[in-house]
């Protein structure tokens, strides 16, 4: 992915300061709303993209895409925002990417306040932003997220707690989104997470603590599919185990600790969904290689395959 991203537009002469790629699919009304909240920005310097995951006919039909907004389809649905992202980057010419899902909406001063943050901060990778968590309607939930400020580690700071969020929050510094890479699109979720990982690997994000964005939540985001999400976890943890290893060894443990609490949250959330559980018992001795002196895990193996024998023989 890295050279098909060096070898796209990105190496042409940027003609706006910033890209917009808004990822889309199925849903024509949040897509109007996402794309009037950035014709609504007080920085007018960008050039809007927007990426179908091969929505219908019926349904792209309805978009009512504004004249200077390009739409690229992708010809089959991939049913992740990730390879609609980096088809995004290749077509994109702008200094700094910025991303926004459908389902989200800008605040007018979020461009803005962000150029400015990466101006004044030319070793930053990117600049990230609160935001408002809102119901389907857009109204505020009464419960609202905490600032996550960046700490004195940023990189060990992600590796425990994805602290800059979603895609819609961040704006990027184009070089450093070229030597990350992109989106990994073989990963089952949490690629936006991957990809904050290996920015924070060679550079430092800055923070805006005014919320600049409304975060819209509903019942089908990915995130709320837990299998798809641990399993994504462990493959970054993985990844990120082999490349810092040489030069920050001391996250080797934090992240072997993180591998083994994903490896038991993903053999849970695999029993609850009902699955084999001869197919749960392998993860959970994996996590036992992890972490061997772990109570409760070995508690949970030894029930696990006492449990899968009594169903084999009941078959």
């Amino acid at each position: 992915m890295q050279n098909e991203l060096h070898n796209s537009k990105s190496n042409q002469s940027a003609t706006q300061t910033v890209t917009v790629i808004i990822s889309a699919y199925n849903n024509p009304d949040y897509l109007r709303q996402s794309i009037q909240s950035v014709l609504n920005q007080t920085f007018t310097d960008y050039e809007i993209i927007v990426v179908d995951d091969c929505s219908p006919e019926d349904v792209v039909s309805q978009y009512d895409i504004p004249d200077g907004v390009r739409l690229i389809r992708l010809d089959r649905n991939h049913g992740l925002a990730a390879p609609g992202r980096n088809v995004g980057i290749r077509e994109s010419t702008g200094k700094y990417i910025a991303f926004l899902d459908f389902d989200d909406v800008w605040l007018p001063d979020k461009l803005e306040s962000q150029v400015k943050l990466l101006d004044e901060n030319p070793d930053a990778g990117l600049a990230y932003c609160h935001f408002i968590m809102t119901d389907d309607d857009l109204s505020p939930l009464e419960k609202q997220p905490k600032h996550q400020p960046v700490s004195d580690d940023p990189l060990r700071q992600i590796i425990l707690n994805n602290y800059m969020g979603s895609p819609s929050f961040v704006l990027i510094r184009r070089e450093a989104l070229l030597e990350s890479g992109g989106f990994d699109e073989e990963l089952a979720s949490s690629s936006d997470r991957d990809l904050w990982t290996k920015i924070l690997y060679k550079r430092y994000p800055v923070y805006d603590p005014t919320p600049r964005v409304l975060y819209r939540t509903h019942p089908n985001q990915i995130s709320r599919n837990m299998v798809s999400l641990f399993t994504a976890r462990i493959q970054i943890l993985m990844k990120t185990l082999d490349y810092i290893q040489t030069d920050r060894n001391d996250l080797v443990a934090i992240i072997r600790h993180r591998l083994f609490l994903n490896h038991w949250h993903l053999a849970q959330a695999r029993i609850t969904r009902g699955d084999n559980l001869s197919d749960v018992l392998p993860i959970l001795i994996k996590g036992f290689h992890i972490k061997p002196l772990n109570i409760r895990l070995n508690l949970l193996i030894i029930w696990v395959y006492i449990n899968s024998i009594l169903h084999s023989k009941k078959k």
